[in-house]
């Protein structure tokens, strides 16, 4: 969400609006698809509890997890590769947070950024290993999400005004003929909004956690299609707004419009550049730099904490740690050790310190081939296996082979657009 801005650019707030509601719709059918797969699952445990022991007090089943889910649709092997694949895409996600942040350090503080990624780093290992205690660790999460949602009203809130001037409040409407311009449609939409469309999916892409969301649930298929149709609406209308806002600002503050040269408009989506384009360090420029810092900074501690000890076992032997009969949390998670927080942490690091680009590169290599076919292709493919192996399942997407194959292609599409 934080790097929309720099790939919306030449399309205006009309046109990338559009684009962003057409991502939210390919993920959210998705991610339905994978709840179908979970809930099917959730089903066949609770079956089989039952039936093991008729009548009595029973455990609830463990959490189904995607990996789990994998395997039970396609094999132990296709489970490897995804979990290899979504390991890689953490890592890359890893990096962009990691240069963001270093980008901002410098843009904002005045902190050199290889010092930024160094503190960046050893901030997250503290974390990942427990020496900062977990509340600690909450409420900092809770002050960086206050943090974000402050930023987004602050940056969207002259999109609600019908009155200002350009001055240099962080409220403050842009100019008229400026404002225009970002509104405007270029004159070829389809090519102007192709490389945009995989970090938009990108965006919505929280397939990862439906699983979970299905375990807590205990499979109720009517809720969980509500708790991931209004939850996955948030996202949606928070990276309209910030996209929108952060386009008005872009296009006031660095003179940027739909017909301005691309490689103008392509250097925005380097962190430094965009940070400089918004406003960092000035007054102006407040509200979307505290946006950009509660976003990339709850992200990477939520990466911190649940990231590592993925890398050294499997998430499906953890499903139900931390949870009672209930499926209710009762403890923090475990810390991870020193060599999982290294694993996961230091190549990132490595690679943010080392490559300039390393943001828009990892964002779009991880955006688009990891992410668009773990949670592009792989959705359809795996529902179309699990429904010949399970014909009486549930159904949440409605429809048959032509549907999931219409979502295949048009995941398909969207990688391609962004090749």
């Amino acid at each position: 969400m934080a790097s929309l801005p720099g790939h919306t650019t030449a399309e205006g707030v009309p046109l990338s609006t559009a684009v962003l509601a057409g991502a939210w719709c390919l993920d959210l059918v998705g991610v339905f698809l994978v709840a179908e797969l979970a809930c099917a699952s959730w089903d066949r445990a609770a079956a089989e509890a039952e039936a093991a022991l008729p009548g009595k007090r029973r455990r609830a089943p463990a959490f189904p997890t995607f990996e789990g889910l994998v395997d039970e649709a396609a094999g132990p092997r296709a489970a490897a590769a995804f979990t290899a694949g979504l390991h890689g895409l953490t890592h890359a996600l890893l990096v962009c947070c990691m240069a963001g942040l270093g980008r901002w350090g410098e843009a904002n503080a005045g902190v050199p950024y290889a010092a930024a990624i160094g503190a960046v780093t050893a901030a997250a290992a503290a974390v990942a290993t427990g020496r900062v205690p977990f509340p600690w660790t909450d409420a900092a999460n809770r002050a960086l999400i206050a943090a974000c949602l402050g930023g987004l009203a602050a940056t969207a809130a002259p999109l609600a005004l019908a009155h200002g001037s350009a001055s240099a409040s962080a409220f403050a409407v842009p100019a008229a003929p400026v404002a225009a311009s970002a509104f405007a449609v270029p004159a070829a939409p389809v090519a102007a909004a192709a490389p945009a469309l995989p970090v938009a999916v990108l965006t919505f892409g929280f397939h990862i956690v439906t699983p979970y969301v299905v375990g807590l649930l205990r499979g109720d298929v009517g809720r969980v299609a509500a708790a991931l149709a209004v939850g996955g609406a948030i996202p949606l209308v928070a990276s309209a707004a910030w996209n929108a806002a952060a386009l008005v600002t872009l296009h006031a503050g660095a003179g940027l419009g739909v017909g301005a040269p691309a490689a103008d408009l392509a250097a925005l989506r380097a962190p430094d550049a965009l940070f400089a384009a918004l406003g960092a360090g000035s007054a102006a420029g407040a509200a979307p730099q505290l946006f950009l810092l509660g976003a990339l900074g709850s992200t990477l501690l939520a990466y911190a904490l649940a990231f590592p000890p993925q890398l050294r076992r499997h998430l499906e032997h953890d499903a139900d740690d931390g949870h009672d009969a209930e499926g209710v949390v009762d403890r923090p998670p475990r810390p991870a050790t020193v060599a999982q927080a290294a694993l996961a942490l230091l190549p990132p690091a490595v690679l943010a310190l080392a490559l300039p680009s390393a943001f828009d590169l990892a964002l779009r290599v991880g955006g688009n081939l990891v992410n668009g076919t773990l949670f592009g292709l792989a959705p359809p493919v795996l529902a179309h296996l699990g429904r010949a192996k399970h014909p009486a399942a549930r159904r949440l997407v409605p429809g048959g082979d032509a549907t999931l194959a219409a979502v295949f292609a048009c995941s398909l599409a969207v990688m391609l657009a962004g090749a």
